[in-house]
């Protein structure tokens, strides 16, 4: 199966493997469990904006949640703000839940947590909620270009 990603992953010479859901799946809880990995594994794709209007994208393990926070502060900004779903599809061509990193290179600012830099390899969406695909962490913050903070 071939999708927007691999087709990036492809050009960017990344190794991958990419995991098969046997159903459409839109939380990190059901695709861990459908490809067989831990919940720390699955990297969550959260869009803000800072102050600025700057897309950021918070990279943040399946089993945590964004704290503010440590957002902002890691971004150095004192205000932020969902991007909301309509605006994610008509902008940028992305559905809820099936968000991968790499359909952002280019267009946003790269925040991992801490954990997920920990993990040798982590799982981001296709963008397609039928699969999933595994690299290495060290090649998704290269070429995303990210920058690791404690933000949950």
């Amino acid at each position: 199966m071939e999708t927007v990603v691999t087709k990036k992953l492809d050009a960017l010479h990344i190794a991958y493997r990419l995991l098969p859901h046997r159903d459409e799946v839109y939380s990190a809880k059901e695709a861990a469990k459908q490809r067989g990995i831990h919940l720390n594994q699955i990297t969550k794709c959260m869009l803000c904006y800072d102050k600025k209007k700057n897309l950021i994208a918070f990279l943040v393990p399946g089993s945590g949640t964004l704290d503010f926070k440590k957002a902002r502060k890691a971004i150095q900004s004192n205000k932020m703000s969902w991007v909301k779903p309509e605006i994610l599809q008509e902008n940028y061509g992305l559905t809820i839940g099936a968000i991968s990193p790499v359909q952002l290179i280019g267009k946003a600012r790269f925040v991992i947590d801490q954990i997920l830099f920990e993990q040798e390899e982590i799982a981001i969406s296709s963008g397609q909620p039928g699969s999933g695909v595994m690299l290495l962490s060290k090649d998704l913050i290269q070429i995303c270009e990210a920058e690791v903070f404690m933000i949950v």
